[in-house]
Order: C-alpha cells, then sequence, then structure tokens
C-alpha cells in the first residue's frame, strides 16, 4: 500500500491509514501550494531534510 487514502470508495483503505480518521481535505488553493512551494524546497534544503 501506498499509506494514501484511496479515491475510490470500492478500494478498501489501509488499516494504518483508517487509523489516523476520516480524510479531511484542505481548503488551501491548490494553486497557492505551487507558489509557495520554491520557499519551502530552500527551508527544507536549510534545514538539511532530504
Amino acid at each position: 500500500m501506498n499509506q494514501e487514502y484511496p479515491i475510490n470508495p470500492a478500494i478498501p483503505v489501509d488499516p494504518e491509514v483508517k487509523s489516523w480518521g476520516e480524510f479531511k481535505a484542505s481548503e488551501q488553493p491548490l494553486s497557492q501550494a505551487f507558489e509557495l512551494q520554491p520557499a519551502a524546497v530552500k527551508l527544507m534544503d536549510r534545514a538539511g531534510y532530504h
């Protein structure tokens, strides 16, 4: 399993994922995430996160 919530309701949810509770969609527009990605990558690089 890829440890993600399945988009298809006919697919069973992995038990570990199910233990996280119901899926809660973000209200943040996806376009904003793309705008912030370069700054996020710089921050991760500075922190040594790979």
